[in-house]
């Protein structure tokens, strides 16, 4: 009875806050009724973690949109006005100057029009069967004495009934110290990749960002942290589709979309568990996913139009030939714009510029951006340390379905360069230059996919990513998702598996070669002992002498040798492991040319 009053008094509280559009009141009174809930009612508790979610990535995206809008924009100071009318208890439906203000939002930004948090739920897995794609929501919540995990499954339903398998929900306490050595680790992994890139003089001496990254994965996928809500979503996705082919999308394995919390942001998921055999791609809200598949014709599959692609490739030719930090150049490699012009610009029909040619204007950042259907950004800062966050901000990219940022390749001058200009800048635009904060910023302003690098790598090896996630990936007609995971954690998997069988071989090998010693001994002894005319050493009753002949450790050597090279061949395609899971995708998985 106590429970029922509760969920009663709770629903009631939700229903309000959502009458009243009081987002930030709804998402406590949505988190509480989850608990509420529970297993008891999958499909209610998954809706609540859905709006929850939803509540909370609306209130981060608006403040990132307030931001990078220019202080003198119409959209920012309607904005404004809204909060200033909200903060003064006006209603909607009372409040005249509301109704105008939400009338010109409605109209004039795209922005305001991806920010509505509340969808039925039959409505949302509609645009997952659309794209064929399960929504993986993950949800922290840490108070002074426990760090709880939420989990929800919401599976693709193209027309929702009653018979259909419910949601997966699930509760999960996670250790603490485990996740704080996680964060660490994570914290960690993108410090020594940003210095050793950057630094000429660089040291480490400690262990090098793949072993700390390979860590960090094992730590994150493991029973303190992930591992029970990956063994759920494992089980809700089932072994025929994880082993299948996707009907709707064309990719090997499940599509999966996963909502996750900001603070689970920093951790590199999609190599984890179950996720590393699935193609994978984040977004913010299942709301806003479901708003970007709507827009996007056939679920983003051929929506990149190949008659209108984009770049804009080192806008001020800071790539020069010659190392990035201590990370060495290779030989067969020479700049970025060099290998653009060599590599990708006689694959399809580009339109941009290069900073070989020119330095590139902010209005022409603008149209690159406004114009193309796929717009790539191929340099060595960040893109919006190159084009202004305000610029940005102002734009209507719902013709851009996909935008593919292949950028934090900087050497030391640029980053001194940059460094003098960020001097006049204030530390909330600089911050808007996180993946995280990039990606949202664009996927506001209409963009359905963007895929992104997360930490610094050398331009050589940015270049290779392009090569494969655009020209052949994109080009060819993958989706995103499927593109980026097949180089990325897909092959990680494949080396993981590798490493395991290589290192099973080696201890076999070693366990037989002593075990042909100790029989050489035996045989030696015995023959000495012929010789001198005495028996030989008896084993216990029952018990036979173990022979190994020399074959069978050569056989096992050579198998612990083919093992060997096919783990480092893997190694070698990867590039590394922080190289191979350097991009992330947010937005439509399907999204292709």
């Amino acid at each position: 009875d106590v429970v029922e009053s509760a969920q009663e008094a709770l629903r009631e509280a939700v229903d309000l806050g959502v009458k009243a559009e009081r987002w930030e009141a709804v998402a406590q009174a949505s988190r509480d009724l989850l608990d509420c809930t529970g297993v008891w009612d999958p499909r209610a508790a998954a809706e609540m973690l859905v709006l929850h979610q939803a509540c909370t990535a609306r209130a981060a995206l608006e403040k990132v949109l307030m931001t990078a809008l220019p202080l003198d924009s119409p959209e920012r100071v309607a904005l404004r006005k809204r909060n200033a009318l909200d903060a003064g208890g006006a209603l909607k439906s009372a409040s005249v100057q509301r109704q105008i203000v939400d009338a010109y939002l409605s109209r004039a930004s795209p922005a305001w029009r991806r920010l509505a948090p509340k969808f039925p739920l039959a409505d949302l897995q509609a645009s997952l069967a659309a794209c064929g794609t399960h929504a993986v929501c993950l949800d922290l919540h840490e108070t002074l004495h426990e760090a709880v995990l939420y989990l929800a499954v919401v599976r693709p339903e193209a027309a929702p009934s009653d018979d259909a398998a419910p949601p997966v929900v699930g509760r999960f306490l996670l250790d603490r110290a485990a996740l704080a050595r996680a964060r660490k680790l994570a914290a960690t992994v993108r410090d020594k990749q940003r210095r050793r890139h950057l630094d000429v003089g660089y040291h480490d001496d400690g262990a090098p960002p793949a072993h700390i990254l390979l860590s960090l994965v094992k730590e994150v996928e493991g029973a303190a942290l992930l591992g029970g809500a990956l063994a759920a979503v494992e089980e809700a996705l089932g072994e025929e589709r994880l082993a299948g082919r996707s009907a709707s999308s064309g990719a090997g394995g499940a599509l999966v979309s996963l909502i996750i919390d900001r603070e689970l942001e920093s951790f590199p998921l999609e190599a984890c568990g179950v996720l590393a055999r699935c193609a994978t791609a984040r977004d913010f809200s299942l709301p806003l996913l479901h708003l970007r598949v709507s827009a996007a014709p056939n679920a983003g599959k051929g929506a990149a139009d190949k008659s209108k692609l984009r770049f804009i490739c080192d806008p001020r030719a800071e790539d020069r030939n010659g190392s990035n930090g201590t990370v060495a150049r290779p030989e067969d490699f020479s700049t970025l714009c060099e290998a653009f012009e060599t590599d990708m610009k006689s694959a399809a029909d580009w339109g941009g510029v290069m900073g070989s040619e020119h330095i590139p204007s902010t209005g022409e950042f603008q149209r690159a951006m406004v114009q193309s259907r796929l717009f790539l950004y191929h340099g060595v800062g960040p893109l919006l340390a190159h084009a202004p966050p305000a610029a940005i901000a102002t734009l209507n990219l719902e013709e851009c379905h996909a935008a593919v940022l292949l950028d934090r390749a900087e050497n030391e001058a640029a980053h001194r360069r940059q460094s003098k200009v960020d001097t006049r800048e204030t530390a909330a635009v600089i911050a808007l230059r996180s993946a995280w904060s990039t990606a949202a910023l664009l996927s506001l302003r209409g963009c359905n996919s963007v895929a992104t690098t997360q930490w610094h790598l050398d331009p050589a090896t940015v270049h290779k990513r392009s090569v494969r996630l655009v020209k052949e990936g994109l080009l060819a007609g993958t989706g995103v998702a499927e593109a980026v995971s097949k180089h990325g954690a897909k092959l990680v998997l494949e080396w993981r598996e590798a490493c395991a069988v290589a290192d099973k071989a080696e201890v076999a090998t070693q366990d037989l070669e002593e075990r042909f010693a100790a029989s050489e001994e035996r045989r030696a002894a015995a023959e000495a002992a012929g010789e001198a005319g005495e028996e030989p050493e008896q084993t216990e009753e029952g018990e036979e002498p173990e022979k190994v002949e020399e074959a069978q450790v050569e056989e096992a050597r050579a198998a612990a040798t083919a093992a060997l090279e096919a783990r480092d061949e893997l190694d070698a395609a990867m590039g590394g492991i922080e190289a191979a899971l350097c991009l992330v995708v947010y937005g439509v998985p399907t999204v292709s040319c």
